[in-house]
């Protein structure tokens, strides 16, 4: 194994640039600056273990929210039943493939790929104790993917959209409108578990694990 870098061991306070020594925390416990006192690290208790439960939850729950109707409209004797799907669907139909895919990308593609990924990188990580292949690649693509999930703007824009419903037709939400209200917390549970510097810090860990069992194999 190779000597380790000396500047792995510093961190910089993302508020004030202080250098510092990179601390070892335990379990609850947070690093603030002396200098401007912000938060340097924490490291939360089973963060990325709730992390892994939340989103093989979420999987399940947007699997009903697929299956199951959203919406039942009704107005003038004639009703309607809407699934999610159509949601984005409705928009191909009538030749915006632009916000097809805008839609598509907010309500299932990135969601479902962040939860993909990020079981993908936990359950070897938390369970087996070891890294799957290309798990550095796909950290750095989770992180920015993370940025991107904007469910919670699609939910205000549906809440905003049923009120002006209500006022002319008969609504009735479907199992499928719940369960994916439930897959929006439970995604935002998901994703405000992941501490991204615990994250790091236990995916170096796994490696020099796996590293040192490989060299033990190896004699």
């Amino acid at each position: 194994m190779g000597t380790p870098n000396k500047m792995d061991e510093l961190i910089i306070c993302s508020h004030c640039d202080l250098l510092l020594k990179r601390p070892a925390l335990n379990h609850q416990e947070i690093a603030r600056c002396p200098r401007c006192q912000s938060v340097l690290r924490d490291r939360p208790k089973s963060s990325l273990p709730y992390s892994l439960s939340f989103s093989v939850a979420c999987l399940f729950l947007m699997a009903c929210a697929l299956y199951f109707p959203i919406l039942a409209i009704e107005k003038a004797g004639t009703s309607h039943i809407m699934y999610l799907f159509q949601a984005s669907w409705g928009f191909l139909e009538h030749g915006y493939p632009l916000l097809f895919t805008i839609v598509s990308s907010v309500l299932f593609v990135v969601p479902v790929l962040i939860l993909l990924i990020l079981i993908y990188l936990l359950f070897p990580m938390l369970i087996l104790k070891r890294v799957w292949p290309a798990s550095l690649l796909l950290s750095k693509v989770l992180f920015q993917l993370k940025a991107w999930s904007m469910i919670d703007v699609f939910l205000i824009a549906t809440l905003a959209s049923l009120t002006k419903l209500t006022s002319i037709a008969n609504i009735e939400f479907g199992l499928g409108l719940w369960a994916y209200l439930l897959f929006a917390i439970f995604l935002a549970a998901a994703l405000a578990n992941l501490n991204s510097a615990r994250f790091w810090d236990y995916l170096e860990k796994v490696q020099c694990h796996c590293k040192i069992k490989q060299q033990h194999h190896k004699v």
